[in-house]
């Protein structure tokens, strides 16, 4: 073996122990835990209690099944992101930049006050679009149900998914030669045509890259689901997971088999993924020197399309947080209609408690913590995968996967039992340094990719 090759070898063998030491050994705690482990005597002994309660209980399988339903709107969501990014990036569109600036936002915005604002507008006792609607003479009832299927995948599609693909969409639109769009429409082709034969095609990782990302995404969500579905006795994969933790004495064998159960999933996925990426890894650049981003002029049907995505990012991001702050100036959150029923005392009250001042201190470092190692330690990742030509990258790219492959629940167990019981890193508890560690190995799959 030459010395290239050594180093070569080396090199990737260092980044695969690394990673996997912060990625995989969590899942191997997730794995071992599912088993139930016991001593006797100077032995280990093996239960599989925890597995035969969750692959026999019914409410296991309604989960998984509900789990795998939400994710349909995947798809759909797939198909809003691309039109939108295409027309950001491809067409000279009005207010772009405010639209893709919005959509960043609403990616940013914690999920849980953002769905307390849809449950004011869409619950079907109070909420204001539903009270509005049923003033009407030919309306008799709530027409819309934030607490369903329906209503968790809306709250879904508006706040995560369409956002993080427009995310990883629009890059990938910016390095793509608008020359090859050209060249067919030269030819005859319409837009629907080109989009079909010339875009889609060639954008087809990137595409995947989102797919596979919010798929993932979608499956571990855990806020959303416990708000909305758990109310009405929709639990999935994650909020099964937490009915179990949260039982008294907690059934983490059960809760570990389930974690286990779409670990093997989501690990074929990424296998799956990863060994597409080497099919297509062979294919030639499509971007140089010579690259054209020139945007299509604007028509009658740009200024269309500008209304509707204004319309869809307004209502979609917009709607819930302007009445989500409202409803923090009524005196009984979410009802605007009483007598009297507006104040500040709940503001005036949270910021002069000492409490949640401490707390916004200790969240602005932490995120500035997480902000800076982190995109460190995903610009060297991605950087490694893309251009050193290291030994293992396929193995690394499979591991690097695999902190969406558990639920931030399960993954905080985990690296806090972890913790408890190293002894060289046991002194850490109590302070910020596992919360940092944690969540930048949380987000090690969007922070790579994106990069």
């Amino acid at each position: 073996m030459s010395c290239l090759s050594q180093h070569r070898v080396m090199l990737g063998l260092a980044v695969l122990i690394l990673v996997g030491l912060f990625t995989l050994s969590p899942v191997l705690y997730v794995l071992v835990e599912s088993f139930d482990i016991a001593s006797v005597g100077q032995s280990f002994k093996f239960g599989l209690a925890g597995w035969n309660e969750i692959l026999g209980n019914t409410k296991t399988w309604d989960s998984v099944v509900y789990s795998f339903v939400l994710a349909l709107r995947v798809p759909v969501a797939v198909i809003i992101a691309f039109a939108i990014s295409w027309l950001l990036i491809r067409v000279d569109l009005p207010g772009r930049r405010l639209i893709e600036m919005t959509l960043w936002f609403g990616f940013f915005l914690p999920s849980v006050p953002m769905t307390m604002g849809w449950i004011l507008l869409l619950d079907e006792h109070y909420g204001l679009v539903n009270a509005f609607l049923s003033s009407l003479p030919f309306i008799h009832g709530p027409v819309f149900t934030i607490h369903s299927v329906a209503g968790i995948m809306w709250v879904h599609l508006s706040l995560t998914t369409v956002p993080i693909m427009v995310i990883l969409l629009t890059p990938a639109l910016r390095q793509l030669d608008s020359a090859y769009e050209e060249a067919a429409q030269v030819s005859g082709a319409g837009t629907l045509t080109m989009l079909w034969r010339v875009t889609i095609p060639l954008l087809t990782p990137a595409i995947m890259t989102a797919f596979l990302a919010s798929f993932i995404r979608s499956l571990e969500t855990f806020e959303v689901e416990q708000l909305l579905g758990v109310p009405a006795n929709i639990f999935v994969y994650a909020t099964r997971m937490f009915d179990l933790i949260n039982w008294s004495p907690p059934l983490f064998p059960q809760a570990m088999a389930l974690a286990s159960l779409f670990l093997v999933i989501l690990l074929l996925m990424a296998l799956l993924y990863q060994a597409y990426l080497r099919q297509v890894g062979s294919r030639p650049t499509l971007t140089g020197k010579g690259v054209r981003f020139e945007p299509k002029p604007r028509s009658r049907w740009v200024w269309i399309a500008a209304l509707l995505v204004m319309s869809y990012v307004a209502v979609s991001i917009l709607l819930p947080l302007c009445v989500l702050i409202l409803g923090s100036f009524t005196k009984l959150f979410g009802f605007f209609f009483l007598k009297d029923a507006w104040t500040a005392v709940h503001w005036t009250s949270v910021l002069g408690d000492d409490r949640f001042l401490h707390s916004a201190g200790t969240s602005i470092v932490l995120s500035l913590a997480v902000g800076g190692f982190g995109t460190f330690i995903f610009s060297l990742l991605a950087w490694l995968l893309v251009r050193a030509d290291i030994w293992g990258r396929g193995m690394i790219g499979v591991l690097v996967w695999l902190p969406w492959a558990i639920p931030g629940l399960v993954l905080g167990i985990a690296f806090l039992s972890l913790l408890l019981n190293t002894p060289l890193i046991s002194g850490l508890y109590g302070t910020i340094v596992p919360l940092v560690v944690a969540l930048i190995v949380k987000e090690l799959p969007i922070g790579v990719q994106l990069l």
